[in-house]
């Protein structure tokens, strides 16, 4: 009885631990990467299908964003804080953190119209895909991107401190998206490598502003906002719905 009762101790602290949610996470991005990699072999004959399709890979990709970090944040092994959820200095927020917010926003809607000349364009394969119903999509996919990343931002800064740890959960999420087969794919062909910079860099962005004003939702509205600035609505790494079998095939 006392070892029973001394294992489930030990599992319950284990609950409390970000290692493990932050391990789990991987683990089903990997394991959802595959069955992305498999799916995008056999297209739908169908435009109607194809767009069914997609829509729920969007839902599978929602359920995994959200879904683990609100987990981990209900047993305890995140805290609402460092996800910049509680604690909000409003002041600070609004008077430094939205005149940075928006200088980087303007920033990169430039950069992005005139330096790539994305500006509405579908690079080939449909490698860049819009999702349905505009602007609320944009809205929704930024506010799963964002909580996804305050959850490994969250736990780096329980292992590593403010300044590294922030940064550290940038480098997670690099490490999160060099597992998807997609990625390669997609740096090897220059039209698709647009989004994938735009999301890097909204990330980057992203960790700067929360270093100085550590407010989650300062961050989805900026994310939100690049979103629709630039047309881009993609999620983390090119899934079935953006390259079709000859892109898997690496055509």
């Amino acid at each position: 009885m006392e070892t029973w009762l001394a294992r489930f101790t030990t599992l319950s602290a284990w609950r409390t631990e970000p290692d493990l949610w932050v391990l789990s996470s991987f683990i089903l991005y990997l394991f959802g990467a595959q069955i992305a990699v498999r799916t995008a072999m056999f297209p739908p004959q169908h435009d109607s299908s194809h767009g069914a399709r997609a829509l729920v890979w969007w839902a599978i990709r929602l359920a995994y964003l959200i879904g683990i970090p609100y987990a981990a944040l209900l047993v305890g092994a995140l805290s609402p804080k460092r996800m910049g959820l509680s604690g909000l200095d409003w002041v600070r927020t609004l008077g430094m953190g939205m005149p940075l917010a928006m200088a980087a926003w303007l920033a990169i809607l430039i950069g992005w119209r005139r330096g790539t000349g994305a500006r509405n364009r579908v690079p080939p394969s449909g490698s860049h895909h819009r999702l349905p119903a505009g602007w609320p999509s944009a809205i929704v996919e930024a506010a799963a991107q964002q909580w996804h990343w305050a959850f490994y931002r969250s736990a780096a800064i329980r292992w590593w401190g403010l300044y590294w740890g922030t940064w550290a959960g940038v480098l997670l999420l690099l490490i999160e998206w060099c597992g998807h087969p997609f990625t390669w794919q997609a740096l090897r062909h220059p039209g698709r490598i647009g989004p994938i910079l735009l999301r890097l860099l909204v990330a980057v962005v992203t960790a700067s502003l929360y270093l100085v004003v550590p407010n989650w939702w300062l961050g989805w509205g900026f994310h939100a906002l690049v979103l629709l600035g630039t047309g881009v609505h993609t999620s983390p790494a090119p899934g079935p719905q953006m390259l079709g079998a000859e892109g898997v095939k690496g055509g």
